[in-house]
């Protein structure tokens, strides 16, 4: 599962991006790191998925990758945009 959205940079006065990636790994991971692979594995991932994006001269983004099966999808599978986000956001407030 892949899903991207904006969340409001306050000190910029702009959205960043955030895009979220589930990778390999058991379904038992959250926000926004991830877990089920290890730590160094997960930023392995991220490092690789970002050289891409940047490659492809896609927008700079905060990319997270989480465990297959724990990002939010609909009833009936579809990527949860507004869930995953509010997921985040909640998780980023934890720290």
């Amino acid at each position: 599962m892949w899903v991207a959205f904006g969340v409001f940079n306050e000190q910029l006065g702009t959205e960043d991006v955030i895009m979220i990636a589930e990778v390999g790994g058991e379904s038992a991971g959250g926000y926004p790191g991830g877990r089920g692979e290890s730590p160094d594995k997960m930023e392995e991932i991220a490092a690789e998925i970002r050289q891409r994006v940047t490659l492809a001269r896609i927008l700079p983004c905060v990319l997270c990758t989480l465990s297959n099966g724990t990002g939010c999808q609909t009833s009936s599978g579809k990527v949860a945009r507004t869930a995953n986000r509010e997921k985040y956001l909640a998780e980023l407030a934890n720290r």
